[in-house]
Formats: structure tokens, sequence, C-alpha cells
């Protein structure tokens, strides 16, 4: 090294002076050689060499004794070369402070999740207008759009309040129906919400225009709002009705591991709070993860 590090010692004992000679006799070269008590030397010894002078006399302890009759204990380094040793000592916590920095500046731009702190009724409508303002679990939080996004969330049925903030690396979705909402029934027929197989059906009121096992597209009429008199005449009524089709979804994701994939395949795919998840699978392609998510979606009308 450029400067060359010291390290002083203090060696106590009866007589300390007689053991330098054995110090010698060990090739250790000494520097500043002082008495500072009776019983004390304070010496200087190159760093390389400390290991030596504790090898041949025990290291630490106040007193010297029958069996130790010399101690020595360190009393820090000298020289230009002590900062370069205190240095190297904190490199380690100075790298990690820096990793950890970097790494807290880059994440709290980020979110990982959505959570409502009040209702969470209109769950998969919240996701579907997060998803068209590009705020997607594990990416980069675009922020200027919380306005536009409540505004579009207290047109729903019975919300009287709605506020999004982020929150660390969390979206707060906050949002509050009217104690009285409005129970007006939806007009028309009952269209399918969903691409994929007919599972159940079931209409209290309006006429079934699709089977068990039917394949059916996201627009097709499930159950359309009339009913056949005995007359053979047809008669407006508003549906009531609930049908569970199976439906698969597949994307190409670009992400770093199987879980984040699935996260963005799950918001991708707006998944209800009472659809089923039946069957999940990631799998490492060129360009990221084919994500397939197969689930039970429960469409409802006015039930």
């Amino acid at each position: 090294m450029f400067f060359p590090l010291r390290e002083r010692l203090e060696l106590q004992g009866l007589m300390p002076e007689r053991a330098l000679l054995r110090l010698r006799r060990a090739g250790i070269p000494l520097y500043d050689v002082r008495k500072t008590k009776s019983d004390t030397l304070r010496i200087t010894v190159k760093k390389k060499d400390a290991a030596t002078v504790f090898s041949v006399y025990p290291k630490g302890g106040d007193y010297a004794t029958a069996y130790a009759p010399y101690v020595v204990r360190s009393v820090g380094y000298i020289g230009v070369g002590r900062y370069w040793e205190t240095l190297k000592r904190r490199i380690g916590f100075s790298l990690g402070a820096c990793v950890f920095c970097l790494s807290t500046m880059f994440f709290d731009g980020c979110i990982f999740g959505v959570e409502f702190t009040a209702s969470s009724v209109y769950a998969r409508e919240t996701f579907a207008l997060l998803d068209e303002y590009g705020i997607r679990p594990f990416s980069r939080y675009k922020a200027g759009n919380e306005e536009k996004i409540c505004a579009k969330l207290l047109a729903l049925d019975g919300v009287e309040f709605c506020s999004i903030k982020k929150s660390g690396t969390r979206l707060l979705v906050d949002m509050r129906l009217g104690e009285t909402p409005k129970t007006t029934f939806t007009k028309g027929a009952m269209k399918a919400r969903h691409t994929g197989n007919v599972l159940a059906i079931t209409a209290l009121k309006g006429s079934v225009e699709k089977n068990v096992g039917d394949s059916v597209n996201a627009g097709d009429t499930l159950v359309g709002d009339w009913i056949e008199t005995a007359d053979g005449e047809r008669r407006r009524v508003d549906v009531m009705a609930r049908v569970s089709i199976a439906c698969s979804y597949e994307c190409v994701v670009a992400a770093t591991d199987e879980k984040e994939a699935f996260a963005v395949a799950y918001m991708q795919a707006a998944i209800g709070e009472e659809d089923v998840i039946t069957y999940t699978q990631s799998v490492a392609i060129e360009n990221g993860y084919f994500t397939r998510i197969e689930y039970t979606a429960i469409e409802r009308m006015n039930v």
C-alpha cells in the first residue's frame, strides 16, 4: 500500500523492557518505543507484524499474571493509511446504503397491488379503468389521471364518493356507496360479457336462449327479455338471471418470474370477485412468459 499502516500497541508486565528482546528475536521491527508507566511500554509496529506480536504475547487483559507475564493490547492505528483502513471497513455498509437508497427511489414510483379501503363492489370496473389508463401491478405508476378515473367510477350506480391515491407501493381506492342505492332494474336482454362455454344458466324471469354446453361469444344473448303467454304472444319482462361460463385467457407477458406474469395476466383478464380460477399455467418463452388462466365467470342480471 502507498501509505504504510502501523498499529500502536501497549505491552504491560513486570520490567516490560525484557519483552522487547523476544520481539527483536522474532524479527519484528519496532518504532517509537516509549515507556508510559513503570510496567507499560507503548510500541509501534507495522500492521502485518501486529498478528505476530499477539502470537508471542497474549492479547488483552489489564494486568499480567504468572502464566502470562506480559500482555499486549491495541490502542489504534497511526499514519495516513488508517483512513484507508477505515474506508475498507465501511465500504460494505456504504455500498449497502447506496443500493438501499437507489432501490427505494426506484420502487417508490411503482405499484405492486391495489387495495380497496372501503367498498370493493365495483372492483372489476375499477381494475378495467386502471388498466385503461396504464396503471398495472409491477409497473411504474402513471400519475395525473386520478380525477378522470374517479369521475367514471362516480358514474356507477350508488357510488357517492371515490378517491385514488398512491401510498408506498400500493394504490389505495376509497369508494363509498350511498346508504340507499338505486334499485332500478337493468332493461333489455342479458348479453354475455365473456367468451366460453355455458356451464349453468338459471332464469327467474325471461326466456333462456342458450343451453348448458353451448359456446358463446361476448355479446351473444343469453336470456331474452320476454316470455310467451298462453295465447302465443310475447310479453316484455325485466330479466332476472344468473349464468356460469367456463372461460380461458391467454397472453404473453414480459415478466421476470411466474408470479409477476400471473399478476399481470390476472389484471388484464379483469377477473371478478365471484369468478373462480380453475387452472393457471406460466411457461417461460423467449420474450417473457406465456400465461394461461382458466376460470368460471359468474354473470348476473338484476339478481
